[in-house]
This record gives C-alpha cells, sequence and structure tokens, in this order.
C-alpha cells in the first residue's frame, strides 16, 4: 500500500529495517570493542520494524480509512526510509584497514567480493565465519548513538500516531454500540426502501412554488421555519418528496419525517427525534461522540418526553458542533401525529433550532391547516413563512394537473395490456381539459382517476367514459365532496351487476380484507397479512384487484399493502359513506375481527423458551436477528404488539370468560417473554393498564378483575 505523497511503501520500509536489523546481528560477537552499540542499534532496528509492521496492517485493515493520524505521517515515513538508507550505506561498507592490522589475518579481507558474498549469506541467515575474524564496526559510538536516538523519536512518532487511531477506532466502536440502541420509525425517512414509486412533481409543474421554496432555502434573511398547509389531496406530500429530493441532491438535507396515520411508529411522535437524529449523524457527523454520550449517561433517554430527547439528541450535539452550510430538514404530514399534543410539542421545540450558532438550520413542515397547528406556530413568535396551497391561482393548479394527465394517460396509452384498444388521439384534449376541471384543485382526484382507468382487468376507454358520465357532478362539487365521489364511483363500479346475494358475500370480505387494511396500526407484507385474516391468496386477490386505483398493491409477496392516500380511509371510516356507498367498513366490527385473528396467531405460535435458549441467563442481544425473524413471523409480531389497542378500540369490552381474558389465564408468560425478545415489552404495563380500564361492567367480571389485580 502506497505511503500518502507517493514516497514508498509502508512495507518496503519495513523490509529495509529487517535487513539492516540482520546485517547488524551479523556484527555481534565480531566487533567486541562495539558490541554493547551494536547490540542497542540492533534491538531499536527491530523495535521500529514491529511499529512499522503494525502500522503497514493498520493501513490495509477495515478501519483504515478512519486512520487520520497514520495518514499524517509522511514526514515521519521519510526520515525513516532516509535514516535507513543511510545506515544501511554506512554499515556494508568496509573502511580501510589500520596500519596495525596489516599482516596474515587482514590479507583475508584483501577480496571484498568474497566478503560482500560472505555477507549476503550472513543476511540469509547464514554464518560469517568465512569471512574471517577481523570486521571493522564502521560507525563511531558517538554517532550510533546519535543514530538510536534519531530512530526512536521516529519510533515515538509512528507509535503515537497509532495509538491515537486505535484509540479512535476503539471508541467509534464504543459509539456504534450506544448509536444501535437508537430506535428509527421505519419508512419515515425519504428514500427508505420502498418508497421507489412515491410521486414527485413532474417537470414544469409547481415551478412558482417549488422557486419560492428555494429562495427560503438559499436566502440569507428567510424565516427559518416553512410551513406548506392546505386541504386534504392538494399534493403537499408529492411537494415534500420533490423538496427532500432536491436537496439530497445538493447535499443539503439532513433529516427528514414523513408521518402517516397507521403507519405504526410514523403515525406517532415517539420516534420522532430519535429519527431526526439518526438521520443528522449521517449529515453532520461531528455530532455522533455528543449523541452517543447522551445515550450512555441516560440509556432511556428515547422513552423519555418529547423535550428530553430534543434537548439530549438534536438541541445539545448540534451547539456542540459547526457546521458550514445550510441543513435542511423535512417533516411531511405533521397533522397525521396521533396525538395534537405531540404536534404541539414539535413545532415548539422545532422553533428552537433558530437559536444554534453554529448550525444553520432551515426547517419545511406540511400539514393539513388545522386550526389547533395554525395556533402552535403563532406561538413561535411568528418566526416562519407560510403558504396556503389551495390558496395558489386555480389557473395555475389546473395547468398542472392537465400536465400530470397527459402524462400519466399517456403512460396508460402506451403501456396497457390492452392499449391496442384505443384510438391514435385517445384520450383528446377536450377530455383533458374536462378531466383536470373535475379534479382540480385536488391532484388526489386526478391520480385516483388515473388509477381507475388503468385498472388492468379493464378496457381503459370504457373506464374513462364512465368517469366522464359522472363529470357534472364532479366539477360543480366542493373539493372535499369531489373526493368522496370519485372514492364512491370506484366502489359503485365493482358491484354493477352483481345481486343481492354476491353484495353481501362481497361486503364481508371488503370488512374483513380491506377493512383491515385500513385499520392496521402498521402495515404489514401480503403473506403477512393473509395470515392475520386466515383468508386464501386467490379470494384476497380477487377482492383486491378490483380496488387498485385506491389500494397499492406491489408486485413482490414481500411488499407492504397500503391505501395510496389516508383520503381513502377516511372515506371508508365516514358514517356518511355508509348511507351512500354498498361498501363500507364497520369500525369496531374490524377491529373485534383483527383482536381475535391477533389472539388466534399468539395461540398458535407462543411456547415457552420460544426461541430454545440454552439458559435462563440469556439476555436480547445474545438471540440472532435470523433467529428472531423465524421465529416471530410479522403477523406474530405485530399480534403481540397490537391485540390490545385492537381490544379496546373494538368498544367490546373485556370480561369473564372472554378472549383477552381467557388468552392471558393460558398465555401471560409467554406473551411477556415473546414481548421482551421483540424489545417492546415496555408497553406491557400500559397495555394490562388499558385492559384493566376495559372491563366491561355490563357483565359479571369478577374473575377477570381479580385476575388483573393479581397481574398489577
Amino acid at each position: 500500500m502506497e505511503v500518502i505523497g507517493g514516497v514508498a511503501s509502508v512495507i518496503a520500509i519495513v523490509d529495509l529495517a529487517g535487513k539492516i536489523a540482520k546485517i547488524c546481528a551479523g556484527y555481534i560477537g565480531e566487533v567486541r570493542e562495539y558490541e554493547a552499540e551494536v547490540k542497542a542499534l540492533t534491538g531499536r532496528v527491530q523495535c521500529l520494524q514491529k511499529v512499522l509492521q503494525q502500522l503497514d496492517d493498520l493501513l490495509k485493515g477495515l478501519h483504515q480509512g478512519k486512520l487520520t493520524s497514520s495518514k499524517e505521517l509522511q514526514d515521519n515515513l521519510i526520515a525513516c526510509k532516509g535514516e535507513l538508507q543511510s545506515l544501511e550505506d554506512r554499515i556494508e561498507k568496509i573502511p580501510p584497514a589500520p596500519a596495525a592490522a596489516a599482516g596474515p589475518s587482514y590479507n583475508r579481507l584483501k577480496k571484498p567480493r568474497k566478503f560482500f558474498d560472505s555477507l549476503k549469506k550472513a543476511v540469509k541467515g547464514e554464518t560469517l565465519s568465512s569471512v574471517g575474524r577481523v570486521l571493522i564496526w564502521p560507525i563511531e559510538k558517538a554517532d550510533v548513538n546519535k543514530v538510536i536516538s534519531r530512530l526512536e523519536g521516529i519510533e515515538s512518532a509512528i507509535q503515537f500516531a497509532l495509538q491515537v487511531d486505535q484509540t479512535k477506532v476503539i471508541l467509534d466502536v464504543d459509539v456504534k454500540i450506544n448509536l444501535v440502541n437508537l430506535p428509527v420509525a421505519e419508512g419515515a425517512s425519504f428514500n427508505w426502501y420502498g418508497d421507489d414509486h412515491e410521486p414527485k412533481c413532474l417537470p414544469n409543474t409547481r415551478e412558482e412554488l417549488l422557486k419560492k421554496i428555494d429562495d427560503w432555502v438559499k436566502g440569507s434573511s428567510g424565516k427559518h421555519i416553512f410551513w406548506l398547509s392546505g386541504a386534504v389531496g392538494t399534493g403537499k406530500s408529492t411537494i415534500a418528496r420533490t423538496v427532500a429530493e432536491t436537496y439530497t441532491q445538493a447535499r443539503l438535507l439532513g433529516a427528514s419525517f414523513f408521518f402517516r396515520r397507521g403507519a405504526g411508529d410514523r403515525s406517532n411522535a415517539s420516534r420522532f427525534f430519535t429519527t431526526l437524529a439518526t438521520n443528522l449523524m449521517q449529515h453532520i457527523p461531528d455530532i455522533r461522540l455528543a449523541i452517543s454520550k447522551a445515550i450512555e449517561k441516560e440509556p432511556d433517554i428515547t422513552r423519555k418526553i418529547l423535550k428530553e430527547q430534543f434537548d439530549k439528541l438534536i438541541f445539545e450535539p448540534l451547539s456542540l458542533t459547526k457546521h458550514p452550510e445550510r441543513t435542511i430538514l423535512v417533516i411531511d404530514a405533521l397533522d397525521e401525529c396521533d396525538d395534537d399534543r405531540d404536534v404541539l410539542t414539535i413545532v415548539k421545540l422545532l422553533g428552537l433550532l433558530k437559536n444554534l450558532n453554529g448550525v444553520d438550520i432551515r426547517i419545511f413542515i406540511t400539514s393539513r391547516r388545522e386550526v389547533f397547528i395554525n395556533a402552535g406556530f403563532q406561538k413561535i413568535s411568528g418566526d416562519f413563512q407560510d403558504l396556503i396551497l389551495h390558496d395558489i391561482e386555480e389557473q395555475k393548479i389546473l395547468h398542472d394537473i392537465m400536465i400530470f394527465l397527459n402524462h400519466e394517460l399517456g403512460r396508460i396509452k402506451t403501456d396497457h395490456v390492452y392499449c391496442d384498444t384505443l384510438p391514435p388521439d385517445w384520450p383528446n384534449q377536450m377530455t383533458i381539459e374536462t378531466l383536470a376541471k373535475m379534479a382540480c384543485p385536488l391532484f388526489i382526484v386526478a391520480s385516483t382517476i388515473c388509477r381507475f382507468i388503468g385498472d388492468s382487468e379493464s378496457l381503459p376507454g370504457d373506464l374513462l367514459m364512465e368517469i366522464l358520465e359522472g363529470r357534472q357532478k364532479l366539477i360543480e362539487a366542493n373539493p372535499e365532496k369531489s373526493l368522496s365521489l370519485v372514492y364512491l364511483q370506484i366502489i359503485k363500479q365493482r358491484v354493477k351487476n352483481k345481486t343481492p346475494t354476491q353484495i353481501s358475500i362481497m361486503r364481508r370480505e371488503f370488512q374483513d380484507i380491506i377493512g383491515t387494511i385500513v385499520l392496521l396500526q402498521t402495515p404489514l407484507p401480503q403473506n403477512s397479512l393473509l395470515q392475520l385474516i386466515d383468508i386464501g391468496e386467490s379470494k384476497a386477490q380477487a377482492r383486491l384487484d378490483g380496488f387498485q386505483s385506491v389500494i397499492n398493491l406491489p408486485a413482490n409477496p414481500d411488499g407492504v399493502i397500503k391505501t395510496f392516500h389516508l383520503s381513502f380511509r377516511e372515506f371508508l371510516l365516514d358514517s356518511q359513506t355508509k348511507e351512500q356507498s354498498p361498501l363500507w367498513i364497520d369500525e369496531y366490527r374490524v377491529h373485534r375481527f383483527i383482536a381475535k385473528r391477533c389472539i388466534a396467531i399468539m395461540k398458535k405460535h407462543l411456547r415457552k423458551n420460544i426461541c430454545d435458549l440454552p439458559s435462563p441467563d440469556y439476555i436480547q442481544k445474545d438471540i440472532s436477528a435470523s433467529i428472531i425473524k423465524k421465529v416471530f413471523p410479522q403477523e406474530l409480531q405485530y399480534a403481540c404488539r397490537y391485540w390490545v389497542y385492537h381490544i379496546i378500540e373494538s368498544h367490546e369490552g373485556v370480561c369473564d370468560g372472554g378472549e383477552a381474558h381467557l388468552f392471558l389465564q393460558d398465555y401471560i408468560l409467554e406473551w411477556l417473554e415473546a414481548t421482551s425478545i421483540l424489545q417492546i415489552c415496555f408497553y406491557n404495563i400500559d397495555a394490562i393498564v388499558t385492559l384493566e380500564s376495559a372491563i366491561s361492567v355490563r357483565t359479571k367480571v369478577t374473575q377477570t378483575y381479580l385476575y388483573f389485580q393479581g397481574v398489577c
């Protein structure tokens, strides 16, 4: 490996030191007057050789990129090479014989070639005895001491650099161990696996808005928060992803969090600041040590209140560093955080980042324009810039929606399985304009219409005609109503020409399959979902295929099934939908169904010592991730975590002899063991207390109540 500066390889200097050590060893016993000096020099060169070998090994090792001190040894290595080469030249040359030494013994050295041939043999480990008994050490004692002193200095410098770098590596390992304990919300950060096809702004759309955001990012005196608000379906998340992508490419994006209701940890603030901290460490590595120290000092910091997490993991580490470039944070769909109080806390705490001196942070936030969120922003002393998305001039929105429709319908025209049924001029410009007016100002209406028309099971031309038949109602409706009308039209199309009996069967399957997808606390892959609800793949596929315009069905069975937009969930759970739609969601019934299926899954899988550990002394970190993945399929992990939640949301209560009571009687230890292995045991106390509060007052509950008293 080349030394920094290209002077020579470290290994070449190692070899040179080894050669000199062997030459010096050949003098020992032959030059008695200088024997002590030769031994001292030999020992010093050998020590230097070992240190150089350590340096070479380290520079070739796994941590070579982190060895900043060792890589700055150029001057020392140049001096080392020069000193060793000079030493080699001096000890290989035989000085002239003094007069007193003339005689028969010295005549044996009159042939220097023979001497050096013998010396080479000595370097290879052979003896010098054949050369003769008269050897003259060519370096004076004082000079030897000077050489030793210089070599000691070089060795000390190299050893110090090695110690510094090895300490850094050890500390880095400690930091990594601490940071492993920093939980993140899966799927919340921009560019997370699985978000490949999430929409971003098309070229030539939202140009004025994106320019305004870019001016805010690059401006010298702008507010440090930009709040983009708007009604449901106006394209806030698409814009947020575009902003995140733009400043990722510019290397300015420091962190991001995309909230999503019903998506596990993305639907609450429990891992909001830990996720931001993890992102920021990658963008500003200097804060890693401070965050590691915070975790080491308070191992439970990740479970403390939001202000404590913010102070220890975000504000204090950032206050200890300097970062030359502006750093952008992107927070999307803040209104989809479950707890309104947490939303207000987040706004308040993010407002404090303006007080940092060494780091210039700007925060881009999107949300619906809820009254309480607006009040929260007003409390940060007006230090924010806001823009209401649906207040943008309608003609500009109409223009952007037309570009979107041209793009999406053009893709259907070329890629659809039945594209050969479409005329060359499909769709004409008048149709595009009509669809744009139907959708305006909601991009979600336009995208839902396009997905509906692009259904691979039907002719796109026929589906377009169905949409156009209801155009007048859509054009005249207010934005919220127009979205409901689109969803209603999709559902009615699925039940068209069905008998009452068929519709009844569809309704039950719709509740069990799509109702479960809508009400899960965190989305599940297709295989895990089918295991949870105990429905065959073919039946589920037949039911889901008709709703590909509103439900994202990944081609990969391991991909997560979820609604394209939160508004479809809200539509299905709206009490008015029951009166208008043949298919709707009975929220309480579906929660009861999910709770029962969770209990059934746990009964099927849970057992004592589920991981077959050899000893009770094993702790969670000793169990490999592969074993946990094998023993706990995702549907079982979900059941262990959320079964109590679904019982509470079912409003059915807990009673003697009920599902919850019987499960806890028979499986509470196995459940506690499983949640400990899955590192979700801190939810157990709250879960049991919550269950106790849900004991039904309308039924006999003596046994259940006493059981909970014993557990608590």
